[in-house]
């Protein structure tokens, strides 16, 4: 991404995302960018499939119920993601 992207605009977009660099388009599209998300299920920080990790400004909000996913082992992917993938 580009040089204070995080404070250019939104924290997700779409795909054509103008704080990408033309590298970064690339390697989003062809999911090159999850590759050390991939290292971390390796080494067991994180896992295939769990939650996604969450941005600090929405987990600040969260209530007591709802940080008890942040004791889960985080995943690449979500449940929701393989279950409504259409």
């Amino acid at each position: 991404m580009k040089h204070e992207s995080d404070k250019k605009g939104l924290l997700t977009v779409g795909s054509r995302d103008n704080r990408v660099t033309k590298i970064g388009y690339y390697l989003r599209k062809y999911k090159l960018d999850e590759l050390p998300q991939l290292f971390n299920v390796f080494l067991g920080d994180m896992s295939f499939v769990g939650p996604r990790p969450e941005v600090r400004k929405y987990v600040d909000m969260y209530n007591d119920e709802q940080l008890k996913v942040l004791n889960v082992r985080p995943g690449i992917t979500d449940y929701a993601s393989i279950e409504y993938s259409n």
